[in-house]
């Protein structure tokens, strides 16, 4: 018996509490919902704008933290410094060749009166994939790379945004 108590103690201390993982707390400064800014691109890279701004749309929206008609007490937006391609290397398992797309960028949350309220200055990621040896993206990279560096640049930020402890 007293073990079910102690259990059902513990239970609502840690809900009492307000326990949660990392990324599962709340936006800064108590806001509820957000909208997704415009990405400035300084790079050459025509799409990776929009793919990262569609990235945080959905992680907005997975966290229910995407505002919808109107109701946006905050914005998220940044800016694109520089995106790199390296050329393809033998991957260590020697099959196969792989290159790695990498990123540079400010991003910023801000609420609706132009108030800082997180930032992050060169800000960096990178993805590796796979390529064939005779694949030559000259100044371009192949989008399914470019679409899983943006998820792991919003997926890192939007987590480190909710994690309020």
């Amino acid at each position: 018996m007293n073990k079910k108590i102690l259990f059902l103690f513990s239970i609502i201390m840690l809900a009492s509490c307000g326990y949660h993982f990392s990324g599962e707390g709340s936006l800064p400064d108590g806001i509820k919902k957000a909208e997704v800014g415009i990405f400035q691109n300084k790079t050459g890279f025509s799409r990776i704008g929009s793919c990262i701004r569609d990235e945080f749309i959905s992680e907005f929206s997975r966290n229910n933290i995407l505002a919808c008609d109107g109701n946006a007490q905050g914005v998220i937006k940044g800016e694109i410094l520089n995106m790199a391609v390296s050329n393809p290397v033998k991957s260590s398992s020697g099959g196969s060749y792989e290159r790695r797309i990498s990123i540079v960028l400010n991003i910023s949350f801000e609420d609706l009166n132009g108030k800082v309220l997180f930032r992050r200055n060169n800000f960096s990621e990178n993805y590796v994939f796979e390529t064939g040896s005779n694949d030559s993206y000259s100044f371009g990279v192949p989008y399914n790379a470019m679409k899983e560096l943006c998820f792991k640049v919003s997926r890192r930020i939007v987590t480190e945004l909710l994690s309020d402890f």
